[in-house]
């Protein structure tokens, strides 16, 4: 593995451990987490938006790349509140 893939995957295992404890605040602090975790949420969906074209699911790709755009967007609190992780709302 490439030194930096491999700092990222180590940073990533960082981040994930973090998120145990505190999800949001990981994922908002850049600092916290020594890894730009919107910037690889955002790349993800992208990757993942591909592989739905691909498939032949066209919906679902153009689902996936609004949501690799809004990772890619600055984190905005302001009128909505963020979900506590590992709560749904009920059906």
């Amino acid at each position: 593995m490439a030194p930096v893939a491999m700092e990222r995957a180590i940073a990533m295992q960082r981040a994930s451990e973090m998120a145990g404890a505190t999800p949001i605040r990981a994922a908002q602090d850049e600092a916290t987490t020594g890894f730009p975790v919107r910037e690889y949420i955002s790349a993800m969906a992208l990757e993942l938006a591909q592989m739905a074209r691909w498939d032949g699911d066209e919906a679902l790709g153009r689902l996936l790349e609004s949501a690799a755009a809004l990772a890619g967007e600055p984190l905005s609190r302001s009128g909505a509140q963020l979900a506590e992780p590992g709560r749904r709302r009920p059906a």
